[in-house]
């Protein structure tokens, strides 16, 4: 099936430059950037200043600096990768104060091609270089080098002011003719697909339908989509560097409008994002009835396939057993499905790590939590024989109107006790519309506290997707089963004096027309990261 989807994408690709007899105006496809070459080594200076080292610094800047002579170190540099509708071209530019300084440069072994052109060894590859006034363009086509802009700057549409490093992919202007065809090899791929062994007429007729609607949900989203971005930069103010992915719709499109609903997310777990948490993740939202009856229908699928596998299953040692399992399993689908049309996700869940101890929290909203209830209960029916399973008290403690079920599991491992306890502890509860879980020590008081914090603070707004870890707690808790090794000590003491800027993050936020997508990392896990790298070199690798 990939042979013939590529054949068919070659084939259409091909077709679709034969199919036009005339050019377009060109438009550009994709934009790429770098901010000035001043600004660039200024943020690496910084990284090194968080880092509280300057070999990046200076490993950089000496690279860089072979390929500087006679460029203008104020301007940007970026390729412009244009199509006219029959074809593309690509064209890189660079500014130059003195292009002959820069044709000089000895790694490019530049030579005359006439025409005030020059043929300039990259890497393993040639391209050729030309000057038109304040910049210096090159391409693998020395027939590109021709209708130049004036100042390829403004090509760039700010996005060098925002970014150090960019690429810009602007979707819609990729020809229209060439989408279709691309997307339609991507149909066909799908349509030639094959029964698989052992698989039934019906059962391969909704995995086809299922596969269909994905790829049309993927030709929508590509219809419907401006642009995407993805975008490097340092923040010398939050002491941070980041990347986002920044996904911007067509206006008043429907993925426009699906992006919308991620606006004033809000989450009634809030208490279960804690301050002091090694790890924490929230997600938070709106499902539009559309999606939510796609999701619905999809999972029909899932559950007939599932229930065949539980079938044929051959470690039951009892038909109970096996009925239970289903309708654990049938239990589980049914809050699933009206947790996705009840019309809202949302959860959020914490990892305390401490020297003595490790926790974890997590609440989250189910539409009808007494189906997961009864799941566990019958799950635990199944294994309740089970020589090491260590049973569950049902009800054995409540609060805020929520049903407790307790475990103690025991802890064999004379380490591990110094954290978990003697028993590793475990909490599941329920109410009308929420699900809760707590491990650890002090898991009970500890899911009572995040639920009393939740109710104190309300409906909080919060970003859509979160997930963070924050090194402190991470390398303390590990300085403290490494005993009395002295790295791991004086890691610990140099992570504690960004307390509170020691994170990495991963975080989705509403835009106009879209969402982005950002990864941070703070100044305490950058310097954490070059004093690990200094250690362990000047350990010889062994400092662990």
């Amino acid at each position: 099936m990939r042979k013939s989807l590529l054949s068919t994408l070659a084939v259409a690709l091909l077709l679709c430059g034969a199919s036009r007899s005339s050019a377009e105006d060109p438009k550009p496809v994709i934009v790429a950037s770098a901010a000035s070459l001043d600004r660039l080594l200024s943020n690496v200076d910084k990284l090194g200043e968080m880092a509280e080292s300057q070999a990046l610094t200076n490993i950089v800047k000496f690279g860089a600096a072979g390929f500087t002579k006679g460029v203008d170190k104020t301007k940007p540099a970026g390729v412009l990768v244009t199509s006219d509708g029959l074809g593309f071209r690509t064209v890189g530019f660079i500014p130059v104060s003195d292009f002959k300084a820069f044709m000089s440069i000895p790694a490019f072994a530049a030579e005359d091609a006439g025409d005030g052109a020059y043929e300039v060894r990259l890497g393993r590859g040639r391209a050729f270089a030309k000057q038109q006034g304040a910049w210096a363009y090159l391409s693998d086509n020395i027939d590109s080098l021709t209708d130049l802009p004036a100042d390829p700057q403004k090509l760039l549409n700010g996005q060098e002011k925002e970014y150090d490093i960019c690429v810009r992919a602007l979707i819609q202007n990729i020809p229209e003719h060439m989408r279709d065809l691309a997307m339609g090899a991507l149909k066909s791929g799908v349509q030639q697909a094959d029964r698989l062994d052992g698989e039934t007429e019906e059962e391969f007729k909704a995995r086809m339908e299922t596969a269909t609607a994905a790829i049309d949900e993927i030709v929508k989203l590509i219809d419907d989509t401006e642009h995407l971005t993805l975008g490097w930069s340092v923040d010398d103010k939050e002491k941070k560097t980041f990347v986002d992915l920044n996904w911007v719709a067509k206006s008043g499109s429907e993925t426009s409008k699906k992006f919308a609903a991620y606006e004033n997310a809000t989450t009634r777990f809030a208490g279960f994002l804690q301050d002091d948490a090694a790890g924490k993740f929230n997600l938070s939202g709106k499902i539009s009835k559309e999606d939510a009856d796609q999701s619905v229908a999809a999972m029909k699928s899932v559950r007939d396939q599932m229930l065949k596998e539980i079938e044929k299953e051959a470690n039951f040692r009892t038909d109970e057993q096996r009925a239970a399992v289903k309708s654990a399993f049938n239990n589980v689908m049914d809050a699933l499905a009206a947790t996705i049309d009840s019309g809202k996700f949302d959860m959020a869940a914490s990892v305390v790590l401490k020297p003595d101890a490790l926790s974890v929290v997590v609440g989250g909203h189910v539409a009808d939590a007494e189906k997961v209830e009864k799941a566990l209960k019958d799950v635990v029916e199944v294994a309740k024989d089970e020589p090491d399973f260590p049973g569950m008290e049902f009800n054995a403690d409540s609060h805020a109107g929520a049903r407790f079920h307790t475990m103690s599991i025991p802890v064999p491992d004379r380490d591990a006790v110094k954290f978990l306890g003697e028993k590793f502890d475990v909490v599941i509860g329920f109410d009308a519309n929420s699900v809760y879980f707590s491990c650890g020590r002090d898991a009970a008081a500890n899911l009572k506290k995040a639920m009393d914090a939740s109710k104190a603070a309300g409906e909080k707004e919060v970003a859509p997707l979160e997930f963070s870890i924050s090194a402190g707690p991470i390398v303390n808790f590990a300085a403290s089963m490494q005993g009395d090794n002295p790295i791991a000590g004086m890691l610990a003491d140099e992570v504690a004096k960004f307390k509170g800027k020691d994170h990495y993050r991963v975080a989705l936020r509403p835009i106009p027309n879209g969402v982005r997508y950002r990864m941070e990392v703070e100044q305490g896990i950058i310097n954490l990261a070059g004093k690990a790298i200094g250690l362990f070199g000047a350990a010889g690798g062994g400092a662990f």
